[in-house]
């Protein structure tokens, strides 16, 4: 009996495809690239913000929108920052937080539609 002519049933163990292993392997690479750089604008936009907000110049909740998005305040801030920084930074681009969420967004992307939620097991 040829291995194409065995019976299939129990006790047979049905074969995972090796794409299977390369996507976990992507996923997870995407996954940790953009947490990382997510982190890490985070933390490029706190350097810039967080005298701000701790020097009750500017409120934690109008600071946030500054993480994602450009506005006329966020710029205003910006521009008042003094050169005490950490290693002086003083600007935060909001490209920043984008390309590192980007990779993430696919990571968790490929994480859902591989392991749908819902789809039991």
């Amino acid at each position: 009996m040829s291995r194409s002519d065995a019976p299939t049933g129990a006790g047979t163990t049905a074969r995972r495809p090796a794409g299977g292993r390369v996507v976990r392997v992507v996923a997870a690479g995407l996954l940790a690239i953009g947490l990382i750089g997510v982190s890490l604008a985070i933390g490029w936009w706190w350097i810039v913000y967080g005298q701000l907000v701790g020097s009750t110049s500017m409120a934690l909740a109008d600071a946030v929108p500054c993480l994602v998005s450009r506005s006329d305040l966020c710029s205003l801030a910006q521009a008042l920052c003094r050169n005490d920084h950490f290693l002086g930074i003083t600007r935060y681009p909001v490209a920043a937080f984008w390309a590192a969420a980007t990779p993430l967004g696919a990571g968790l992307a490929i994480v859902g539609w591989r392991f749908p939620i819902g789809a039991g097991g």
